[in-house]
């Protein structure tokens, strides 16, 4: 991988396996790295995990009654801000929290003009949801002082980019919300790419659970 296009890449992320060093993968959660019999071991759990597949409906209910049990247990702590984009994580978490929508305040940032294209889908996916839907634009350059804290507090991984999203989140939403990402399933999603491709009736389970 080339340095100076890591370095220069907006989020820094990688997805699945990969690293920015060539010869080097990370381990997936629950293994470790067997160094005498060079061959990666899953410690946990610790007995075999039962065989299923995507189109599996008892499987997706279940983890759909998960996801929506999760989301009524944090809204009655916090209250939760959104940010929503055209992509399927979105419309998977925003199902999720159907049911405490009042306590939802869902949102699309705008940064550039690709991000544009993604408004008007996000708008209707909320309105379809009956979820209320706001535009928060990110303009505004952090200050320098903003962007030495923001890079110092948080992990290597961040960016003067996140750091103008921190400013636009600090300046248009309550401090009392719980910002809620919804991309976690792109590390799955990379890893499993060929389930997913072919199985896309989890998101449709979950749509349907309410």
């Amino acid at each position: 991988m080339e340095t100076e296009w890591f370095q220069n890449n907006r989020d820094r992320y990688l997805p699945g396996l990969m690293t920015p060093y060539s010869d080097v993968k990370r381990l997936t959660p629950n293994t470790y790295l067997d160094v005498k019999e060079t061959r990666v071991t899953r410690f946990y759990p610790r007995e075999d995990i039962p065989g299923h597949t995507f189109e599996d409906q008892e499987v997706i209910r279940s983890l759909a009654d998960v996801l929506v049990r999760q989301s009524k247990m944090l809204s009655r702590q916090h209250n939760i801000c959104l940010p929503v984009t055209a992509g399927i994580d979105s419309r998977l978490t925003l199902a999720t929290l159907r049911e405490v929508k009042d306590e939802v305040e869902p949102f699309t940032f705008i940064y550039d003009e690709s991000s544009k294209e993604e408004v008007s889908v996000a708008k209707e996916l909320c309105g379809t949801l009956g979820f209320n839907h706001r535009i928060i634009e990110c303009e505004k350059n952090p200050s320098q002082q903003f962007l030495d804290d923001f890079l110092k507090n948080t992990s290597q991984v961040s960016t003067t980019f996140r750091a103008r999203v921190a400013v636009s989140i600090s300046e248009n939403l309550e401090s009392s919300y719980v910002h809620l990402k919804s991309n976690i399933s792109e590390v799955g999603r990379a890893y499993y790419h060929e389930p997913f491709l072919n199985s896309p009736s989890f998101i449709d389970g979950v749509l349907g659970s309410q």
